[in-house]
């Protein structure tokens, strides 16, 4: 009987017919080669169980290779993944610029912070930011003041990712709105609040 750590994961097979078809399919292969490392020892399994996947278009694409070329990607699992990314994924320079984009029109979600968290996340990953202090900056502008002020009281002058995240969303599930709440001024002619020139006929 199989040892249950060496029993692999259902094939997911891969044609090559979109971008997120490519992500999930390399993710889902370092998934199977962490969880079932005895049976991946080196770059020419892992890169033999990764073609064995192929199919379609990936496979037509997969043929255009001649044999030493495809010797080289069988020895390295790093390589193989390169050239996949450049013909069915994102290269690295377009993913930082996907990144950096996303962020500048990421909102802050006074409904979720949770999900602009998670959301940020994925773009500072992408533009290759990993460090907290780079993280924080990054987005700081977006966070609204009420949670900078929640950490000044705290003592945490400057937070770090997670105590940031956590601030926003304890914030949000204690029922303290994080939208500004911010008054127009009162007006000595209508006595109505609006900003600007008052047009009352009076």
């Amino acid at each position: 009987m199989a040892n249950p750590s060496e029993v692999k994961l259902s094939a997911t097979t891969f044609h090559g017919e979109s971008v997120e078809e490519w992500t999930e399919f390399v993710g889902w292969l370092r998934v199977e080669f962490l969880r079932n490392a005895s049976a991946y020892p080196d770059d020419p399994t892992k890169g033999a169980f990764a073609m064995s996947m192929f199919r379609g278009r990936a496979m037509s694409w997969l043929n255009t290779f001649s044999d030493p070329e495809l010797q080289s990607m069988l020895g390295s699992h790093d390589l193989l993944i390169q050239n996949l990314a450049g013909e069915f994924g994102l290269s690295n320079a377009l993913l930082r610029a996907n990144g950096r984009a996303g962020l500048d029109s990421l909102a802050y979600n006074h409904n979720d912070p949770h999900e602009f968290f998670t959301q940020a996340d994925v773009y500072l990953r992408w533009t290759g930011y990993h460090s907290d202090v780079t993280k924080v900056q990054t987005v700081w502008h977006k966070v609204p003041n009420k949670v900078k002020e929640a950490l000044m009281v705290r003592g945490q002058t400057n937070p770090n990712w997670q105590q940031l995240r956590d601030m926003a969303v304890a914030l949000h599930y204690t029922g303290g709105s994080t939208a500004s709440t911010k008054r127009k001024p009162k007006c000595g002619t209508c006595g109505k609040r609006h900003s600007g020139e008052c047009r009352s006929k009076k």
